[in-house]
């Protein structure tokens, strides 16, 4: 990139490449089943575009390291319809908003 100046600078860090991705079951019927929590659809649709912190855990493991941030939650694109008598889900990508701090313990 050149400056105004002229000189030439290199383009600023992006954070291309960290999201917090994955799969979740469609849980349209949490609302019945669970009203106080609702389910990841219900999750999804009241923080649409919101920046929300989150913990990662890879597994239950006493001493596991867990990774944390924020990221800004979009209602995934498929999350509407699917496949007759099958259990939908929807893939997710959603934005970190810095470096995710890893955590050993």
């Amino acid at each position: 990139m050149t400056v105004l100046c002229g000189d030439t600078k290199p383009p600023p860090r992006k954070l291309d490449g960290h999201k917090l991705e994955g799969t979740f079951v469609q849980d349209f019927d949490a609302d019945a089943v669970a009203p106080a929590t609702g389910g990841i659809i219900k999750f999804c649709w009241d923080n649409n575009l919101q920046i929300v912190a989150y913990e990662y855990v890879p597994n239950d493991v006493t001493h596991c390291p867990t990774i944390t941030g924020n990221v800004q939650i979009e209602i995934p694109g498929d999350t509407y319809g699917g496949d007759v008598g099958k259990r939908v889900t929807s893939d997710f990508a959603w934005n970190m908003q810095e470096t995710p701090t890893f955590t050993a313990t």
